[in-house]
């Protein structure tokens, strides 16, 4: 099937309707109307059309200015992994990336997505809570992989660019074994839940991902993104237990994140977002998945370069209304610096979203 029929833009495919993966899908949404991206409306794999559509069109419309999934935004996994055909277009994801949650249950709680809505959107919804922690779940079966094997093997059979997967400690092994399986054809980048251990394990913190209740997008009309707290990104580096550590430092860095142990579901998605647009895709096979950390950073941009800014919300208001218009759109928090912040990834591209003629 010839790619050009569909058109030549990056088409992000988001696996499952989690809160995580809603949120990333109406952030993925957002960032393909924006200058410079080039990428294409995003599209949700699930199971099940019918309540899964319907949960995340229900969260898009209430944390996204009643945005919905589109025409083609739905595909279910059983027509994914049928042979190719025309009738299935979306179904061809050469070229196309990949996102997958490998740390959420597979059904989240529905409170999560019953957020302020389109009434909270404009300032009369209820003061924002956080939510219990997401968290998978356990079926027993110790050998049941957190992530769909049938559909990284059909994107490494089509050619499909990456593959970003959220995990945590638990998720980790099982996730890195699968994804070395299909190196030579489909690079992949890991980011965990936690921060990298010094000793023999890949973690010397664990750390939860909630969603805010009652959050809304303020959509943001540039790449800076937006972010409640600071978070620090770190490389994971697999250290071998016969590594002789400095158990006074490591003690001193674990006493330090016990107390930091929560992320917002929201941030976790601002960050996989910016990974995927402004890193390098290509991973040699045999560095592949790279793998970085994410924890709650101290919001110091001076010792952590995970330092906030607060600045005004760059909307379509702010662009064409006068001072009324502008605060009216308010103010968000975004990182000081995206270049500082995913400097362990290599490259990252520092002028995503800007136009030099505006």
């Amino acid at each position: 099937m010839d790619m050009s029929a569909r058109g030549t833009k990056t088409r992000p495919i988001v696996v499952g309707t989690s809160d995580y993966s809603n949120i990333l899908f109406g952030k993925l949404q957002r960032a393909a109307a924006i200058f410079g991206t080039n990428i294409g409306p995003p599209i949700s794999i699930v199971s099940d059309e019918l309540s899964e559509g319907k949960k995340l069109n229900k969260f898009l419309w209430n944390s996204f200015c009643m945005a919905d999934s589109g025409p083609d935004g739905i595909l279910e996994e059983e027509d994914l992994l049928r042979p190719l055909s025309p009738w299935i277009p979306q179904a061809d994801i050469r070229g196309d990336l990949l996102f997958v949650d490998a740390v959420s249950s597979l059904e989240d709680s529905k409170e999560t997505s019953e957020s302020g809505g389109l009434f909270g959107f404009f300032g009369m919804g209820k003061k924002k809570e956080s939510s219990p922690p997401s968290k998978r779940e356990d079926k027993g079966d110790a050998d049941a992989n957190p992530i769909n094997e049938k559909i990284i093997a059909c994107a490494a059979e089509r050619g499909c660019d990456h593959v970003f997967v959220l995990v945590d400690e638990s998720s980790l092994q099982a996730c890195k074994e699968i994804l070395r399986k299909y190196s030579d054809n489909l690079p992949s980048t890991i980011m965990c839940l936690g921060s990298p251990q010094t000793k023999t394990s890949a973690f010397k913190s664990s750390t939860s991902m909630h969603p805010t209740k009652g959050w809304q997008s303020s959509r943001p009309q540039d790449m800076e993104g937006e972010m409640i707290g600071p978070v620090t990104i770190s490389k994971m580096i697999e250290v071998d237990e016969n590594d002789n550590i400095d158990d006074q430092k490591a003690s001193k860095s674990i006493e330090k994140t016990a107390k930091l142990n929560e992320l917002p579901a929201e941030d976790v998605a601002e960050v996989m977002l910016q990974i995927s647009l402004r890193t390098d895709r290509y991973v040699p096979p045999e560095e592949s998945p790279r793998m970085v950390c994410i924890s709650p950073g101290s919001g110091n941009d001076n010792s952590d370069s995970d330092g906030l800014e607060e600045r005004l919300n760059a909307d379509y208001f702010t662009r064409t209304g006068g001072e009324q218009a502008r605060k009216l759109a308010g103010n968000v928090q975004t990182v000081s610096s995206w270049p500082m912040l995913l400097s362990s990834l290599g490259y990252v591209n520092g002028e995503l979203g800007k136009r030099k003629d505006i």
